[in-house]
């Protein structure tokens, strides 16, 4: 992998689902910019216009191409880029910040769930004794 990245002038994954798009602060590690769709937790990972480029779902593939081929093609442009996609990792996205993130979010999690569940259980109580209603 270390071999593609190193010599890649871009990272691009335009899937419409994401979740925790780690790839991103992977590709970041390398100063590749990354050009996905707006989905999921990319956007806390790949700022439009500064560590990459972000597109709405419905973008077509024309518009990606051409704004991707513009960067490509403005060298000054693609190098600040690429040294804001390696700053924002070593800085945001490394690894010890990443995991101190993941730590938060699961004790947040956590911390929250008591409340979730109560909500959860009356909304369950409040759907069985309406389709009791409408079925009675």
């Amino acid at each position: 992998m270390k071999s593609l990245y190193a010599n890649a002038s871009a990272f691009t994954l335009l899937s419409r689902q994401e979740a925790a798009a780690v790839v991103f602060a992977e590709a970041s590690s390398y100063g590749l910019p990354s050009v996905a769709f707006d989905t999921g937790g990319v956007s806390t990972l790949v700022k439009d216009g500064d560590n990459g480029l972000l597109f709405s779902l419905d973008t077509p593939i024309e518009a990606i191409a051409d704004k991707l081929g513009a960067l490509l093609r403005d060298p000054q442009a693609h190098a600040e880029m690429r040294v804001r996609a390696r700053t924002r990792f070593e800085t945001k996205l490394n690894w010890s910040s990443w995991g101190d993130t993941a730590a938060r979010t699961i004790e947040q999690a956590i911390a929250e769930w008591p409340a979730k569940a109560a909500w959860l259980h009356e909304q369950r109580l409040s759907s069985f004794a309406s389709a009791g209603r409408k079925s009675g």
